[in-house]
């Protein structure tokens, strides 16, 4: 599905987690790091280490500090040699080469409508 990401509205975030029993609910899928609070609970998207979404094409990841009585999210950022992964999945040839490059290049962009990464 189109999953958790910087465009996702409240009321769809609502409806795909009705019914969740908890405060805090880490899923990925969409490549956006994003984190929102909806009632008490609080959403993230982990981003990615690979395959990222424009603008901003570095890794992304989160680490998540928590106990039994909270949770703090740290969000990370870091930059890596996107040439030299193309040139290694050229060399592979792996079947989903030409797009995973478009990541890498920055052409993916997703059916989101309007969104901005956080």
């Amino acid at each position: 599905g189109r999953g958790f990401h910087a465009a996702s509205t409240d009321e769809e975030l609502t409806d795909l987690f009705a019914g969740a029993d908890y405060d805090l609910i880490c899923v990925g899928h969409t490549h956006c790091a994003v984190e929102k609070k909806l009632g008490p609970l609080n959403l993230v998207n982990l981003g990615c280490v690979s395959n990222p979404v424009p603008p901003d094409l570095r890794a992304s990841y989160i680490i998540c500090h928590a106990d039994t009585d909270s949770h703090r999210v740290e969000r990370r950022r870091v930059s890596y040699d996107l040439d030299a992964a193309i040139e290694a999945v050229t060399r592979c040839h792996h079947p989903a080469g030409n797009f995973i490059i478009s990541h890498y290049k920055g052409e993916f962009l997703p059916d989101w409508g309007s969104w901005k990464q956080s």
